[in-house]
């Protein structure tokens, strides 16, 4: 509180925008990288931070992200894009076991299978149960 915005980290500036952005109550918000300026150490817990507002505040979000793995975490869709064209726009375990081409499998990585292990939260899998 005793400094200026210019004398904040990068981290820090957007982490008081994404508050900010809450703050607004706005029904619909429109992030372009929000997490981009934080730290590995930090971002994860940012990212479950606002994962469980928005949940509860029941807003609607739209994140620009270059992160895949970040869109998939935070994403209840997502979309591809190459070139200004849309490749494939889904929920993410749809996007992860069955991409549209080969770029949103290079895009989605690898690791494809991994990533959709990690989807399924210990909630969701004794609600199966």
């Amino acid at each position: 509180l005793s400094r200026y915005p210019r004398e904040l980290s990068g981290g820090q500036q957007q982490r008081i925008g994404v508050i900010r952005a809450l703050a607004a109550d706005a029904p619909l918000l429109l992030m372009d990288e929000p997490f981009g300026a934080v730290d590995p150490i930090n971002r994860e817990s940012i990212q479950n931070e606002f994962f469980e507002l928005q949940r509860k505040l029941g807003m609607t979000v739209i994140m620009v992200s270059h992160d895949i793995d970040e869109a998939i975490k935070l994403g209840d869709k997502v979309a591809v894009f190459k070139s200004g064209r849309l490749l494939q726009f889904d929920h993410p375990d749809t996007l992860l076991a069955h991409p549209a081409d080969e770029f949103v499998s290079a895009f989605t990585g690898q690791d494809s299978t991994l990533k959709r292990l990690l989807l399924v939260r210990a909630e969701d899998a004794a609600d199966s149960s």
